[in-house]
């Protein structure tokens, strides 16, 4: 079993109101990557880092609980240590947005490059999916533009076309920000 790390850590229940995170409040990727695949080798996973940026973690499916454990400790050390924001911290609709679109070009990526895909949700019914996974509502599905290549059940197709079409954010924010 593998899993991904990169992207938004779903926050945490609280009363304490945080104020929404925007594109501006993002994690240096090469810092915030590179200190999370120490503290998961310090905790006794093998991760990588990427060349998208993101953090690749193997390990046997019988310790997927002990990863999701030491995940969530190596994310608090790094919001602790000031390297990533406080998960906690709702985005804004804005990054939000951004996130959405970023989806889109891995979808278009995918099919361009022949792995499957699923029509992709409007943007009204990703941002109803979204706010019911931030408030930890059960009813509405999560999509994932990885969904289908999942399905194929090969961790190496995954990987490929994880590696293949799924920019960093960074990179997908520079490469937006260079279009006319």
């Amino acid at each position: 079993m593998a899993a991904c790390a990169g992207g938004s850590a779903s926050p945490e229940a609280s009363t304490t109101t945080f104020e929404p995170i925007g594109p501006e409040d993002l994690a240096d990727p090469e810092v915030s990557s590179r200190a999370f695949a120490e503290c998961m080798t310090r905790k006794g996973f093998k991760a990588t880092v990427l060349e998208n940026g993101d953090v690749w973690t193997d390990f046997p499916n019988e310790q997927r609980e002990a990863e999701l454990a030491a995940a969530t400790q190596c994310q608090e050390e790094l919001v602790a240590a000031g390297i990533t924001p406080d998960p906690r911290r709702p985005p804004s609709e804005e990054l939000l947005r951004l996130e959405y679109e970023r989806e889109l070009v891995i979808v278009e990526c995918l099919a361009a490059n022949d792995y499957p895909v699923s029509d992709p949700p409007s943007w009204d019914a990703y941002l109803e999916m979204r706010t019911a996974e931030l408030n930890e509502e059960e009813e509405i599905p999560h999509w994932d533009p990885l969904d289908e290549v999942e399905k194929t059940g090969s961790e190496d197709l995954v990987h490929e076309a994880f590696q293949a079409c799924v920019p960093r954010f960074s990179e997908f924010l520079e490469q937006r920000s260079d279009q006319p």
